[in-house]
């Protein structure tokens, strides 16, 4: 079930077979962005259609792509004079950007698959094309760290992370890299878990934004 605010359209996804890690809507509600758990490895785009009976989801994605890494978390967001679309993906190692467009249709489009793919798939009119392209952000120092979390905002502009060493990560979409860090002064157990455990769990956990508030679930019951 995907339930909407304000509305509400069901669908069967059977495209994931191993299940779903996260999902996110597009700002203007036209598109469904859902990524396959650890095993599926595929990240589906579904255009979203008025009926008479309200919304629903196209009868198939208009386009989907393997990805290689292992992803937790999703946002969308766009710039704030609207021109820019783009989804955000977190995860441990990860933090992707996802570029969103329209193009002409191509008689050949675009496939791939990986954090650095373009891909294109037919919208359901017939007349332009969805293209998606993935660019990672530049880490630096958090790049061996998790991402556990990431959310993007749709005034400003600006995109918010949270990762296992207890750090905020502010970045822009425009430049793909961090452009500043807070430490969240919450106590962190330095590195003895594997990478890839989620039982041993230190340091930030998640972010949200609230109109002019920023949250971070942390650790410990640290709320910042």
């Amino acid at each position: 079930m995907v339930k909407m605010v304000r509305r509400v359209a069901t669908m069967q996804d059977q495209t994931h077979r191993y299940g779903i890690s996260c999902m996110t809507f597009s700002a203007d509600d036209q598109f469904l962005f859902v990524v396959g758990s650890e095993h599926d490895a595929w990240i589906n785009v579904w255009q979203m259609i008025n009926t008479s009976g309200g919304l629903s989801v196209s009868p198939h994605p208009i386009l989907g792509f393997k990805n290689t890494a292992l992803i937790d978390n999703c946002s969308f967001g766009t710039s704030s004079s609207h021109s820019l679309l783009y989804f955000c993906t977190s995860g441990p190692q990860h933090l992707n950007l996802w570029f969103i467009s329209r193009v002409a249709p191509s008689p050949r489009p675009l496939k791939g698959e990986g954090e650095n793919v373009v891909v294109e798939g037919m919208m359901m009119d017939g007349q332009s094309m969805l293209r998606v392209e993935g660019i990672p952000v530049v880490l630096g120092q958090h790049k061996s760290t998790q991402i556990r979390d990431v959310a993007c905002t749709l005034e400003t502009g600006k995109c918010y992370a949270v990762n296992s060493t207890g750090h905020l990560l502010v970045f822009c979409p425009v430049k793909r890299s961090v452009d500043r860090m807070l430490h969240l002064k919450v106590p962190v157990d330095q590195g003895h878990a594997p990478l890839d455990s989620w039982n041993v769990l230190e340091g930030a956990l998640s972010v949200s934004v609230l109109g002019p508030w920023l949250l971070c679930g942390c650790s410990h019951g640290i709320v910042r």
